[in-house]
């Protein structure tokens, strides 16, 4: 069989080796052969690897954004933030298609278009609920390699307080915007009403443009 084990140079460092035996024959006796394959370096970038992905477990775990990492559209793992953002359990979301799971449908277009250009710039789309509700928010993603494969992390923030305050501030500017148009309509019409009631009663010139020109003075 193979196995792993520790062995030491002559100088005392240390190695990791892997060995691997069978039964042989020579000269008429049955022996052990062994094979043994330095994987020193190999098992340090596999632990280097993995205390990576635990600290970044421990990050994404702590932070207050959704963050949800893809391979071409499935889901493989995600944070305690998207769970809550989405209703979705990580069992529920992993092994999923992102985009048929957490887009709404009018975003679809727009984040397969993303994800096939690698794109990195933040930009906003309609995320779906597990209830079927919709939320606004802001996503951006990097490539990155999880377990060795290939993928993208993505970060998501839910904007939609924020959207839906921005709009409320719009709608009453444009209402204030508005009543005051219809103010300064309403008081032009009492001018022009009050002027032409002026010019039809006096034929004193300088009275009139006097009295035309207080009218004209809010």
């Amino acid at each position: 069989g193979v196995y792993e084990t520790e062995a030491f140079r002559k100088d005392g460092t240390r190695l990791i080796i892997e060995v691997s035996g069978r039964p042989a024959t020579i000269r008429g006796r049955q022996v052990r052969m062994a094979a043994i394959h330095d994987v020193t370096e190999r098992k340090h970038a596999e632990e280097a690897v993995r205390e990576s992905e635990e600290r970044f477990r421990s990050l994404t775990e702590a932070a207050m954004e959704g963050v949800l990492i893809h391979e071409n559209g499935v889901i493989l793992d995600a944070n305690p933030s998207l769970c809550a953002l989405t209703g979705y359990t990580l069992a529920e979301l992993v092994g999923q298609n992102t985009l048929e799971l957490i887009v709404a449908p009018e975003s679809r277009k727009q984040v397969a278009e993303r994800m096939r250009s690698a794109a990195t710039e933040m930009y906003e789309m309609v995320g779906l609920r597990k209830d079927g509700s919709k939320v606004i928010v802001e996503i951006s993603s990097r490539g990155a390699t999880y377990r060795g494969r290939s993928a993208r992390v993505v970060a998501i923030h839910d904007v939609t307080e924020r959207k839906q305050a921005e709009e409320a501030a719009l709608r009453l500017m444009e209402e204030q915007a508005a009543r005051g148009a219809a103010e300064s309509a309403e008081r032009r019409s009492r001018f022009l009403a009050e002027a032409s009631r002026v010019l039809g009663a006096s034929f004193d010139y300088h009275t009139t443009l006097a009295t035309l020109a207080r009218l004209a003075v809010p």
